[in-house]
């Protein structure tokens, strides 16, 4: 049902066949692993700012 150029997220982590099927999470229009790997450096980057520890 998604439109041809459509991306699939998810923050992670999945419950695979609960909240996405695996044929989604591991598909040609998944960017999950990118958005997880993302998403771990901007929390990272986020503590150490509000640690005050420099970049």
């Amino acid at each position: 049902m998604l439109k041809p150029h459509a991306v699939v997220l998810h923050p992670g982590p999945i419950n695979r066949g609960i909240e996405m099927d695996q044929d989604v999470a591991d598909g040609p229009r998944s960017a999950v692993l990118r958005q997880v790997t993302h998403g771990v450096a901007v929390r990272m980057a986020s503590l150490c700012w509000c640690l005050g520890i420099p970049a």
